[in-house]
């Protein structure tokens, strides 16, 4: 899993950098956290081009925090094919992956 914080990706500065640290995990990040709760004005698309990323939460608690355009963020990578999830800390939301490894 790869978190994102509030690091604001949608620049070229910051996205720059975080993409070079992550990019040698990058056949192996399959779920990952939006920035900023997957407000629209911290995410760019680029974040998301690894090629096994099946899962992307924007962890917020929508009832009691105003994200911007949260949902039109999660929309937009449903359609990428990458499953989407607004998850909260006050377990009103429930999100788990089992992860096998077959051997030989």
């Amino acid at each position: 899993m790869v978190g994102t914080g509030d690091a604001s990706l949608l620049q070229d500065k910051w996205r720059k950098h975080w993409r070079e640290f992550y990019e040698p995990f990058g056949d192996s990040v399959a779920i990952m956290t939006l920035p900023h709760h997957g407000s629209a004005h911290n995410i760019h698309l680029d974040i998301l081009a690894f090629s096994e990323v099946h899962y992307a939460l924007a962890p917020t608690v929508e009832a009691r925090n105003r994200v911007a355009r949260m949902r039109e963020t999660l929309g937009l990578v449903a359609s990428l094919g990458i499953r989407t999830q607004a998850i909260d800390d006050l377990r009103r939301s429930r999100f788990q992956v089992t992860c096998e490894r077959s051997m030989p």
